[in-house]
């Protein structure tokens, strides 16, 4: 999970930058940056909070795989690292779908009252709407979770097979 997470943070430190946010996304973020004299770093807050938001499920999909390995290689000790990490990663896949689901659902009812806001913004386009900070924000957090979500099962089914697989059989 730690392996996960230090992809997923340097993923979030990498995309704030280069989509410009600068983590000026709502009236409370104003008055914390007015209280604070301006001295948060508003852009490295962001950061944490996209990360705090996306902890749960990367603890979940870990630990899942993490079990998974442990499992096959009680059930079939006898099988390949390859063939092990195949068969885990087969699972993996099944449990990524459902957690990026929630991931994307988990998002879009924090962010209803954002969803109406853009709703009522049918005059503009598309391409204006999607470029406003406050939601290319959601965009960059919902990818970012994601991105992290699908990378934590080769992840970590690669490190608990060398671990829980290897250390058997040796």
């Amino acid at each position: 999970m730690v392996a996960t997470v230090f992809l997923t943070g340097a993923l979030a430190y990498a995309a704030v930058p280069f989509t410009q946010l600068s983590g000026f996304t709502s009236e409370e973020i104003t008055y914390l940056n007015v209280n604070t004299r301006g001295s948060l770093d508003l852009a490295g807050l962001l950061i944490g909070g996209m990360l705090i938001g996306v902890l749960g499920v990367l603890y979940d999909a870990a630990i899942g795989q993490a079990v998974t390995v442990e499992e096959l290689v009680d059930a079939a000790p006898e099988l390949s690292d390859g063939e092990m990490y195949r068969r885990a990663l087969r699972i993996g896949r099944e449990h990524i779908g459902a957690l990026v689901n929630t991931l994307a659902i988990a998002y879009v009812g924090t962010a209803l009252p954002l969803l109406l806001l853009f709703y009522g913004f049918g005059s503009d386009s598309l391409a204006l709407n999607i470029n406003r900070e406050i939601f290319s924000t959601e965009i960059v957090r919902t990818l970012v979770g994601s991105i992290g979500l699908v990378l934590t099962v080769p992840v970590t089914t690669a490190i608990a097979v060398r671990i829980l697989h290897r250390g058997r059989s040796s």
